[in-house]
């Protein structure tokens, strides 16, 4: 039987599983957008009517189907604001869901209360977050297990993640902190002011903040074209670093099966721009097996920082302004005959980086301005 024929004889039984429920929604008020999410089917597009939103924590237990997602969106970035005082907002513990084209702002008045935007956790896979602006959390993305079962295939995308304050909180600060999960992709983001104040050195692990990790055994990370800046808005805060395999480590209650060989295996980390992380790694790798780090641009950093004895990776044309590439406590790096340029500190991102970074800082300082 060919495979056309094949397909028609399935949607002769009734097999198929298009879903032919699946709805054009509008909601126009919070009630609307709590019920369409409540009764949301597979295929189901939810548009929200253009305005400013406060909402309590979300729930979403039920999903999408593998090409048959639930979209939450906005018709254009800018449109749609979304405020929300819960600790968590959006809990997304079931597959198949994209939140695109919304500003999602953190409103606690205390740090410690504002932790995740997203909390995306055990069968949550193929969740895609993409052309959003998020400010202000603790983790503006948390992925983790939950009921022995870790999220894959998750795609970030396109977003702009950052802070309008300098964070004041002991919890851990990274603006996508994921434990466990295979496959994720994070490309294309702005991530920026994220640092976190100190009234002591940094003594705990959770105590460096991130621009993101992945670790607790995840595996097949994707990290690309991403522009990391550690302070640019705000004032640089100590012990704030870039990008990263292994993050500070995880206890082992958390990890995916377990953490005895490394933090993460067999990822990528290209093409990023990392900007203003003084004295701290623009890329850091802890216990991360097999990953490659090349083509991306440091400035103002720390270098590449490689640690611990099960560390390995293959390290090729970078170009770093300030910092070096270090391998600590036994790491094994092979730099590919040495082929990576250097200037000074000083030197210009590359012209894409430069004009993302020009638009984010007029959307800064458009918001930072006080309300007449």
């Amino acid at each position: 039987m060919t495979k056309r024929a094949a397909l028609a004889a399935l949607l002769l039984l009734g097999f198929w599983n298009a879903p032919a429920s699946a709805r054009a929604i509008t909601a126009a008020n919070v009630a609307d957008i709590l019920t369409a999410l409540q009764r949301a089917q597979p295929g189901d597009v939810i548009t929200i009517v253009p305005g400013e939103y406060a909402l309590p924590a979300i729930r979403l237990h039920h999903g999408g189907t593998k090409g048959h997602p639930i979209v939450l969106r906005a018709p254009r970035l800018g449109d749609v604001t979304l405020i929300s005082k819960a600790t968590e907002f959006f809990k997304v513990a079931a597959s198949d869901w994209v939140f695109e084209n919304l500003d999602i702002a953190g409103a606690c008045t205390a740090d410690t209360d504002c932790e995740h935007a997203f909390h995306i956790v055990g069968s949550a896979d193929r969740v895609a977050i993409r052309h959003n602006r998020i400010r202000d959390f603790n983790a503006h993305v948390k992925g983790n297990g939950e009921g022995g079962r870790f999220p894959n295939d998750v795609r970030i995308e396109n977003n702009w993640l950052f802070g309008m304050h300098v964070r004041r909180t002991d919890n851990p600060i990274a603006t996508i902190d994921v434990v466990g999960g295979k496959r994720w992709i994070v490309r294309d983001n702005l991530i920026a002011d994220y640092g976190k104040t100190f009234d002591h050195p940094a003594t705990r692990s959770d105590d460096y903040g991130y621009a993101l990790f992945f670790k607790g055994n995840s595996s097949g990370t994707l990290i690309e074209r991403n522009v990391v800046l550690c302070a640019d808005r705000l004032p640089h805060q100590p012990y704030t670093r870039g990008l990263s395999l292994g993050g500070s480590a995880t206890g082992p209650e958390f990890c995916e099966g377990s953490c005895d060989k490394d933090e993460n295996r067999d990822s990528t980390i290209r093409n990023n721009v990392v900007l203003a992380c003084p004295g701290e790694p623009g890329i850091y790798l802890y216990r991360a097996t097999h990953a490659q780090v090349s083509d991306n641009v440091l400035i103002g950093t720390g270098g590449i920082v490689a640690a611990a004895p099960d560390t390995s990776a293959r390290v090729t044309n970078n170009a770093l302004a300030g910092g070096d590439i270090v391998a600590q406590i036994g790491a094994r790096l092979d730099l590919g005959h040495g082929v990576h340029g250097s200037s000074q500190p000083t030197a210009a991102p590359p012209t894409f980086a430069g004009q993302r970074i020009a638009a984010y800082r007029a959307y800064w300082d458009t918001l930072a301005k006080p309300k007449e």
